[in-house]
This record gives structure tokens, sequence and C-alpha cells, in this order.
């Protein structure tokens, strides 16, 4: 992002990375995440929001070359994983864009828009740096001065950035288009081909990350904190978790010969 957002981990001021699913055939963006850094549990999340909004699972996703893309989670890595990576449970063939290719990359171009909402933020950094403002010159001190007396040094919180993303989307997407949509609106386009909608729980199962684990006395050790349950009692064998990135409070527990949930 071109702009700054108070980081909620640190408190300082921080350029965060946005995470968008597009629509390929409306260009509306349907899910949409904002993190530190481009990470699993961001794509993760996007993902989900985008399926949600988009009433069915898509049967193709075209992807950037991020490393986060590639991570276990995500990949088909049968002999590394262990497991399906999370695309192939869900049914979505994957495609990679060229690296370093910014044309084959489609939204690219509307990211180009978006930094129309950037310019607006009191905290904008330039999108490039011949175009940074003058308060992050170096020899500008007065600039600055002036900046702060404007702003008190406040900066954007994160929840304040999400409404503002949220809302310039829902304003673009109501702004005929030319070209492939005919002067259509890309949020018209996108509601006329949404699906009759996909149950949340079944979909967060889907979504939920794997690994295999031990049990032993105490339950079973994981993301430094035991998880125990009395179904867990007598048992001392590896087994199936399944957990939610964005929720561990809990993690699912199956057995690996029948498949079967064992406990939560």
């Amino acid at each position: 992002l071109n702009f700054e957002i108070l980081n909620p981990w640190t408190g300082k001021p921080k350029r965060m990375t946005l995470i968008v699913w597009q629509d390929m055939r409306s260009t509306h963006p349907c899910g949409w995440e904002i993190m530190p850094t481009e990470n699993t549990q961001a794509i993760a999340a996007a993902l989900r929001r985008a399926i949600l909004a988009l009433g069915k699972i898509p049967k193709v996703a075209y992807l950037d070359n991020g490393r986060a893309f590639a991570s276990r989670f995500f990949s088909a890595d049968l002999e590394q994983a262990g497991f399906e990576g999370l695309f192939s449970r869900l049914g979505i063939e994957t495609i990679f864009a060229w690296p370093y290719h910014g044309q084959s990359k489609p939204v690219e171009r509307f990211f180009g828009s978006f930094a129309e909402l950037e310019r607006m933020c009191p905290s904008y950094t330039g999108t490039s740096i011949d175009a940074k403002p003058p308060r992050m010159m170096r020899s500008e001190k007065l600039q600055k001065r002036a900046w702060d007396q404007l702003t008190g040094g406040h900066c954007i919180t994160l929840e304040q950035a999400h409404r503002a993303i949220a809302a310039w989307f829902a304003e673009w997407g109501q702004r005929p288009s030319t070209g492939k949509l005919k002067g259509e609106a890309p949020a018209d386009v996108f509601v006329k081909g949404r699906g009759d909608g996909v149950d949340a729980a079944e979909l967060r199962f889907l979504m939920m990350a794997q690994d295999v684990k031990s049990i032993g006395r105490n339950g079973i050790h994981f993301l430094g904190q035991r998880y125990y349950a009395p179904e867990l009692y007598g048992r001392r064998h590896r087994a199936e978790i399944r957990y939610d990135l964005a929720d561990p409070s809990s993690i699912l527990v199956i057995d690996p010969k029948t498949g079967e949930l064992i406990c939560e």
C-alpha cells in the first residue's frame, strides 16, 4: 500500500500489504485482507471472503508468484506436506503468473485505479520515488513540521483503512466500464455471475490447515500450548489435526486410519 497504517502490533506507522482476490469476468474485487507482510493467514482470509461473496467455489485461481502462495498450506506437494493443499481440497485449479512480468497480472491494472484512494490518505507515501510527498524528502523540514501540525502526528488505524478501502471498492464497482463490460458497472456484472451461496461452516472446515501430531498423556502440544479433551484419554498415537489460522482457540483431532473426528 502507498500509505501508512498504524501497526497494532508495534504501534508504529507502516506500509502494509493488501491482498486482493479479483473476479476476472467482472474485474470486481470480491475479497481482501490487510497484513503487515504477505503471509498465508492473510491470503486464506481474503480467499474465504472472496468465496463467500462469490457464492460459489471458483474453478480456477490465477495467482501471483509470492512465496506465501507457494507455502505448504496452499501447495499440493503430497510428499512434502503429507496432505492435499488448500486449493486441491477446494477443487480449485491454480495457474501462476509469470515472475517479474507485470503485464501478466490483470490485478495490477486495478491497483493503478486504486492509487486514487491512496492519494487521498493523509499518510500517503507516493506511488514511486519521484512521486514521494515533500514531507518525506530529507531536506524538507518545514513540510514535515507542517504535516505534523495538520495531522497531529496521528496515523489511520487498521480498522479505518479497512472501512476506507471497502467504501472505495463499493463506489468503484458502480462506475460504468468500457471494454469487455460494454458500459456495465463491475458490481452489476459480478452480481449476475454469483452462485447460490456456500455453507460457511463447511468452507471453514475445508480451509483449515492440516498437520500430524502425537497424542500424549497431556493431550496434544501445538502452537506453544496444550490441547486436551476427555476423548483423548488413553490414546497414544499420531493423529491428524486441523486448525483455523485465524482462531487457534481449538483444534480438530481426526483418526488417521478411519478419517473420523475424535474430538475438538
